[in-house]
This record gives C-alpha cells, sequence and structure tokens, in this order.
C-alpha cells in the first residue's frame, strides 16, 4: 500500500476534539479562588472570632466551594468533537448535542463588544442550537472547519446581547 494513501485515509477519519482551557477565562480564576478563600475565612473566623459562628461559616463555606468545584469541573469537562458526520458535544450543564453537517440550517461567527468569538450551529428542524466561544482550545481550526463545510454569516454582538437573542432576531 503506497504511503500517502494511508496517510489520507488517517486525516479524513481524524476526529478533532475542541476543550475548554483552563485561564482563557478571568471567571476560572475567580471560581478558584472562591473555592479556596471561602473555607480559608471560615476558618480563619473560627480560630479569631467565634469558634460556632467560626464552625457554621465554616460549614457553609465548604458547601458552596464543594458547588463552585464541581461547576468549575463540568465547565472544564465540556468538549465540541466535529468529524466526517457533523459535530458531538458535552456541554457544561451536561447536555449532549449531536448535530450532523446536513441538519444545519444557520451557522456565524459572532464576535461581542469585547472581542470575544463565539461560533454557532443552528438545526432549525430539531431546535438545537450550539455556541461555542473562543475559550475552546483549537478554536481558530474550529471555524476553519466550519468555514470549509458551509458558509458563516458574521455579526457584532451588541452590548449584553447573546448569541441566542441574536438569532431570535434573525428567524422571526
Amino acid at each position: 500500500m503506497p504511503l500517502n494513501s494511508s496517510v489520507a485515509s488517517i486525516s479524513r477519519d481524524t476526529n478533532m476534539i475542541h476543550r475548554i482551557r483552563f485561564g482563557s477565562s478571568r471567571s476560572h480564576y475567580v471560581f478558584l479562588a472562591l473555592i479556596i478563600g471561602i473555607p480559608v475565612g471560615g476558618l480563619a473566623v473560627t480560630f479569631l472570632v467565634h469558634r460556632v459562628i467560626g464552625a457554621i461559616l465554616l460549614l457553609v463555606g465548604a458547601f458552596f466551594s464543594y458547588q463552585f468545584a464541581k461547576y468549575l469541573q463540568l465547565h472544564l469537562k465540556s468538549f465540541i468533537e466535529t468529524n466526517d458526520e457533523g459535530l458531538r458535544a458535552l456541554t457544561s450543564s451536561r447536555e449532549k448535542v449531536k448535530i450532523s453537517w446536513d441538519e444545519i440550517t444557520h451557522a456565524g461567527h459572532c464576535t461581542d463588544t469585547e472581542n470575544h468569538e463565539y461560533v454557532f450551529v443552528y438545526d432549525e428542524n430539531n431546535d438545537t442550537l450550539l455556541t461555542v466561544p473562543d475559550e475552546f482550545t483549537l478554536f481558530r481550526e474550529l471555524v476553519d472547519e466550519l468555514e470549509s463545510r458551509m458558509e458563516l454569516e458574521r455579526y457584532s454582538l451588541k452590548p449584553g446581547e447573546t448569541v441566542t437573542e441574536r438569532l431570535k432576531q434573525l428567524l422571526t
């Protein structure tokens, strides 16, 4: 078998996986500071101010720290996978999304007022929207792949406007 044909078959069957990078958003550091800071604050109150109040604050703080850590973990485990059939994703809310290339009815590339970028794909028949922020790894490669398969419409979002809101305006 010639080398070129085996390389071509490997590249055709390769899936590209995009994940959230820790530190790609300031909110990751805020969550990390809260996860550590809240229990430390409860410990400080326990030893410096009042043991009962400190113990209560420590328990409440531990609960909130656990919730923040769980959210951050779910957020960092989300992914987008592209392959020859379409896109498959696991969102931070644990929703599984699968859209084939031929089901995509709308696709776009948006920039907000802070120059954060997003791409979206929408399957109007199944009312499935997948929005991908630029904090995902290989974001530029995802944009390139989408552009190679379809025309992406370009949008500038207004202050506070979301991709979902813009898409609703376009479809009504």
